[in-house]
């Protein structure tokens, strides 16, 4: 015998029957109107009564080239939550104190109409806009060109090192046996930025945000290209990944709010908890995979299966500039790891590793610390939990054997399983398992939420 569904199932249910009336060519959304249990009014997408239907003369949208979600002036259609407000009204119901069924997110028009209409709940299934079969077309194109375009640079890269003497000399806390080419990282952030070149325009990214992670991130990567030739000091390299952070702060990319997961709401986090968080964040997730950056292929493994796992959350979130931005990163790691798996002919060094945990950091705090799901802060802390992990315990562990909390070791997780006798391929391999299971949790959680 099937379970019986719950009042919200049963509602939900109702609203994916009225969808099948919308005649949009997007998408098909159906809206209800519930208060005590009793309908009050139905809508779905549609033109207004006595114009022809979208299905009939087309859509101006495509007629155009304009993707779905731009220029709303030019959508014949009403949204279904609107319809079924003008439905209570049009046959004098009142509406107020009643809950929304819809079976997606409403936009932010619709939902400043369900505001003054005194709607005070709204229960939805999927978010709004989806992704559409020419997004996952160009996410595709995003991992494959940064991939291909970063493999193809690496070698370039690596003959430069060569030329201008930019080599990792081994010491007592290194495994490689002669010197090997560094500033690899740099192939990373060509092969990004080509294929951002490629891909082209990003859907619903304000340009502003754009600009402040391309500009934090190249400074970071600065910064890594000149530790990897000449040794910042610590202290000095921290405040330099503190000032990294500004141009996110002014293009207003940061922690604003935070999800109450005990009572399904969002907490505006002042303007000082914002800007700190922020910083933490993105210094710490930066740190993060600079120092899981000790085996061969470690970093770029790792940061490749988060960003993947990152994508297909923002894919689900209906954020196709995040998922695009995510793809292109993985792709480029990707891309870096044939040169780089054991014995590596190349490391990314600071350059690289320095920019894959900014972009990593930002694009975080633009796709899932903006939603209100109750495991949105959870999603990016699951996808990234091996190298966050890492280099919580770092610090600490440091503290306990009375060792500056900045000193390098090699006492970090994976140097322990190599020492443990397990081969540097296995010890990898390992960590990309743990990394992928953590990311499919990531998935199925944001899928739940």
């Amino acid at each position: 015998m099937d379970e019986r569904p719950s009042w919200d199932a049963y509602f939900m249910g109702m609203a994916h029957m009225v969808a099948r009336r919308a005649t949009c060519l997007h998408r098909k959304v159906g809206a209800l109107l519930v208060r005590d249990k009793r309908i009050l009014a139905t809508g779905y997408n549609g033109p207004p009564a006595g114009l022809p239907h979208c299905e009939e003369v087309g859509c101006l949208r495509d007629q155009l080239g304009i993707p779905s979600g731009q220029r709303p002036e030019l959508c014949r259609g009403l949204h279904a939550e609107q319809n079924a407000i003008i439905q209570g009204a049009l046959h004098g119901v009142s509406v107020k104190g009643s809950v929304l069924y819809c079976t997606h997110q409403p936009c932010v028009i619709c939902a400043k109409m369900l505001i003054n209409a005194g709607i005070v709940r709204i229960v939805y299934e999927k978010h709004y806009p989806e992704m559409t079969p020419g997004s996952a077309a160009s996410i595709a194109l995003a991992y494959g060109s940064a991939a291909v375009l970063t493999c193809i640079l690496t070698p370039l890269v690596r003959r430069l090192a060569l030329r201008t003497g930019a080599v990792d000399v081994p010491d007592e806390r290194k495994d490689h046996p002669r010197p090997v080419p560094t500033s690899g990282g740099a192939a990373i952030v060509a092969g990004f930025l080509l294929a951002l070149a490629v891909i082209g325009r990003l859907p619903e990214m304000q340009p502003r945000a754009l600009v402040a992670i391309l500009a934090g991130a190249l400074f970071i990567a600065l910064v890594g290209l000149v530790d990897d030739r000449r040794a910042i000091p610590a202290r000095v390299k921290l405040g330099l990944q503190v000032a990294a952070t500004a141009p996110l702060l002014l293009g207003g990319v940061r922690v604003e709010f935070l999800t109450d997961p005990f009572h399904h709401s969002m907490v505006a986090l002042p303007a000082w908890i914002s800007v700190t968080v922020t910083v933490l964040w993105v210094v710490g997730v930066t740190n993060a995979i600079n120092l899981i950056d000790g085996l061969d292929g470690l970093a770029a493994g790792v940061s490749a299966i988060a960003c993947v796992a990152l994508a297909i959350v923002a894919v689900g979130w209906g954020q196709p500039a995040v998922a695009l931005l995510c793809a292109a990163l993985a792709g480029s790691a990707a891309g870096f790891l044939p040169w780089n798996w054991h014995p590596a002919r190349i490391y990314m060094g600071d350059t690289g590793a320095y920019f894959l945990g900014y972009v990593i950091a930002a694009l975080t705090i633009v796709g899932a610390f903006k939603m209100a799901a109750a495991i949105s802060v959870l999603v990016p802390m699951l996808a990234l939990a091996v190298p966050l992990l890492d280099t919580a315990i770092s610090p600490v562990r440091r503290f306990l054997r009375g060792r500056p909390a900045m000193a390098a070791d090699r006492e970090h997780l994976h140097h322990r399983l190599v020492a443990m006798g397990l081969s540097v391929p296995r010890v990898v391999l390992l960590t990309y398992g743990v990394t992928a299971v953590c990311g499919a949790i990531a998935i199925w959680m944001s899928h739940r939420s």
